[in-house]
C-alpha cells in the first residue's frame, strides 16, 4: 500500500481539499474496510498495531481500543510463533508480499487459524513505513482438513497393520498394496510388488482347471456388479509356491473409467489343512466302522459257529458213550482238542488285534538275536507240520540282531509261518530268511504252496474287502492274521508286501527299522 503525500490521498493537510471532503473520503474509506469479510489489521515497522477493522476485532475479540497501540506478535500469538512474525516483518521491511497460516490467540484464550496476507506499506519515496495483513479465518478448513488427516491416518493404520493382505486394483492393475501383501507374497519391498501384473500372482490354471486370467477377469466383473464378492484362489508367491487363498473383492468405484476394488487377501493354507484332516479323520471313522463290523462279523460266526460242532459232539458222545469203543472215544477227543486249540489261536489273534486298535499294545523294545526268536516260534507249530510232512527252514544267519518289541514281532513272524503252512501241500517246505544293514532288517517267509492269483494279491492286508480262503488241509481261517501283521508293522513305521505266483508259492516280506 503506497501512501503518497504529494498526491494528497488521505492526507488532510493537502490545501484544495476541504476538511469536510478529507472527512467524506475517510468515511468511505473505513466504511469499505469494515465492511470486508477478511480482518484487516495495520501495523508499524515495530509491530504497534495502527489500526483494525470490525473484522479482526470479531475475530479476535479485542475492541479497536485494546488493539491500538498494541505489539501485534506480543498480544496475539504465542511466544513460541514471535518469531515467525519478527521473520515476517523484516521480509515487509523488504517489500515482500507473501501468504501464510497462523495460530490466532484471541482474547477469551481460543485460537483461530487463520491465512495472512502480508503487504509492506510504503511512502511516494518507496520507503516502508508499516505493514498490513489481510486476515481469513481457516479454523473450519483446518478442523477439516485435521479430521481427513486423522481419518486418513486410521484408515493408513488399518491398512497398514492389518495382517491380511490388502490391494488396491484400479482398472486391472495393482496401485497400492499394505506390508502384509509384501510378506505373503515373499517379495522384497512394495516397490517391486506392485511393478508385478496380477497375471503373475496366480499359476496359469486354477483348481477347477479354469485359466487363471480369464477366471480372475469374471471374478472382477462379478464384484463391479454385485458390489462385493468373496471366492477362494491360488496364489502364486515370488519364489513359485502355490498356496490358497479367501479373497473378498469390494467395488468403490464402478465408473468404466475409473474401476477401483478394494481386495483383501486371507491365507487359508492352515484352513485347507484342517479341512483336508477332518476328512482324513472321516475315513478313519469310516474304517474304524468298518473295522468295528469286521471284528463283530467274526466273533458270530469264525468264533461263535464251531461252538456248534463242539456241543454236537459232546452231546454225541454223553449219550453213545457206553457204545463207543476206546479208540472212537479217543479220535473224537483228539478232534475236539485240535478244534479247541484253533480257537484258541483264533480267540489270541482277536484279543492281539482289539489291542491294537484301542492303543493297549505297548512297544517294548529290546534286542536279541532273529534266528534263535525264529526257532522259538517254530516249535509250537511242529504238530501241524507233521501232520502234513511240511519242513519249516531256518535259514537266518545266527548273528543277526535287531532292537525291537520281541512278542509283537514274534507274533508277526507266526502268523506268517502259520499262513505258510496252510496253504503248502504236504511234503512241501516253508523258508525263513533276514538281511540287515544299518537302518533296516528285512525278514521274509516263502513258500512252495498254492500261491495267489494275481487279482486276490491287492486283496491282503485290507480290512474293508473280507478276503480268506481253506488252506491245503481244509483249514479255515478269519484273513485278521495278515491284518494283525501289518498293523503292527505299520506301527514299527515299516513296510509290508507279498511276490506270490499260483501254484508256484508265496514270498512276503517286511522291512522294519534295525532300532524301534
Amino acid at each position: 500500500m503506497n501512501i503518497d503525500k504529494g498526491k494528497g490521498n488521505l492526507d488532510p493537510e493537502r490545501p484544495h481539499i476541504s476538511d469536510g471532503k478529507f472527512d467524506l473520503v475517510e468515511q468511505k474509506y473505513r466504511t469499505l474496510v469494515d465492511s470486508m469479510s477478511e480482518g484487516l489489521l495495520q501495523v508499524d515497522n515495530y509491530d504497534v498495531i495502527n489500526f483494525a477493522n470490525n473484522k479482526f476485532c470479531e475475530m479476535s475479540g479485542y475492541s479497536l481500543n485494546e488493539l491500538v497501540g498494541k505489539v501485534g506478535h506480543l498480544l496475539l500469538f504465542d511466544e513460541d510463533e514471535h518469531n515467525i512474525i519478527e521473520e515476517k516483518n523484516l521480509l515487509r521491511l523488504k517489500g515482500i508480499i507473501d501468504t501464510y497460516e497462523m495460530k490466532l490467540h484471541c482474547k477469551n484464550n481460543e485460537y483461530r487459524w487463520v491465512q495472512i496476507g502480508g503487504s509492506p506499506i510504503t511512502q511516494s519515496d518507496g520507503q516502508v513505513i508499516g505493514s498490513i495483513g489481510v486476515f481469513t479465518d481457516i479454523t473450519e478448513r483446518k478442523i477439516i482438513q485435521k479430521e481427513l488427516q486423522e481419518s486418513e491416518k486410521k484408515y493408513r493404520d488399518l491398512f497398514e497393520k492389518s495382517g491380511d493382505a490388502i490391494l488396491i486394483i484400479h482398472n486391472g492393475k495393482f496401485v497400492d498394496c499394505n506390508q502384509a501383501t509384501v510378506k505373503m507374497l515373499c517379495y522384497k519391498d512394495k516397490k517391486e510388488l506392485l511393478k508385478t501384473h496380477p497375471s503373475e500372482l496366480s499359476p496359469e490354471f486354477q483348481s477347477d482347471g479354469e485359466p487363471s486370467l480369464e477366471k480372475a477377469d469374471e471374478m472382477m466383473r462379478v464384484a463391479l456388479e454385485k458390489g462385493s464378492y468373496r471366492f477362494e484362489w491360488n496364489h502364486k508367491k515370488a519364489n513359485g509356491e502355490i498356496f490358497p487363498v479367501e479373497v473378498l473383492l469390494t467395488a468403490i468405484s464402478t465408473d468404466n473409467e475409473n474401476k477401483i476394488l478394494y481386495t483383501v487377501w486371507r491365507d487359508i493354507t492352515e484352513r485347507k489343512k484342517t479341512e483336508l484332516q477332518l476328512a482324513k479323520y472321516a475315513e478313519e471313522l469310516k474304517a474304524i466302522n468298518s473295522i468295528k463290523d469286521k471284528f463283530f462279523s467274526i466273533i458270530s460266526h469264525d468264533l461263535r459257529g464251531p461252538f456248534q460242532g463242539f456241543l454236537g459232539a459232546t452231546e454225541y458222545l454223553v449219550s453213545e458213550i457206553d457204545t463207543l469203543s476206546k479208540n472212537e472215544i479217543k479220535d473224537l477227543a483228539g478232534t475236539l482238542n485240535l478244534s479247541l486249540h484253533k480257537q484258541l489261536d483264533l480267540l489270541n489273534t482277536l484279543l492281539d488285534w482289539s489291542r491294537l486298535q484301542t492303543g493297549d499294545f505297548l512297544i517294548k523294545s529290546e534286542t536279541f538275536y532273529l534266528k534263535n526268536m525264529i526257532d522259538d516260534v517254530i516249535v509250537p507249530l511242529e504238530l501241524v507240520t507233521l501232520q502234513k510232512r511240511i519242513e519249516i527252514i531256518n535259514k537266518v544267519d545266527s548273528n543277526v540282531s535287531i532292537s525291537t518289541d520281541k512278542n509283537m514281532l514274534s507274533l508277526v513272524i507266526r502268523n506268517l509261518i502259520s499262513n505258510a503252512v496252510k496253504f503248502t501241500k504236504e511234503n512241501g517246505y516253508v523258508r525263513v530268511f533276514a538281511s540287515r544293514n544299518e537302518e533296516f532288517v528285512e525278514i521274509s517267509v516263502e513258500d512252495n504252496g498254492v500261491g495267489i492269483a494275481e487279482e486276490d494279491i491287492n486283496k491282503l492286508f485290507r480290512m474293508d474287502l473280507y478276503f480268506t480262503t481253506d488252506g491245503t488241509s481244509n483249514e479255515s481261517g478269519s484273513g485278521l492274521g495278515l491284518l494283525l501283521c501289518k498293523e503292527i508293522i505299520d506301527r514299527y513305521k515299516g513296510t509290508i508286501w507279498v511276490e506270490s505266483e499260483l501254484n508256484k508259492g508265496s514270498k512276503f516280506i517286511f522291512r522294519i527299522p534295525v532300532k524301534v
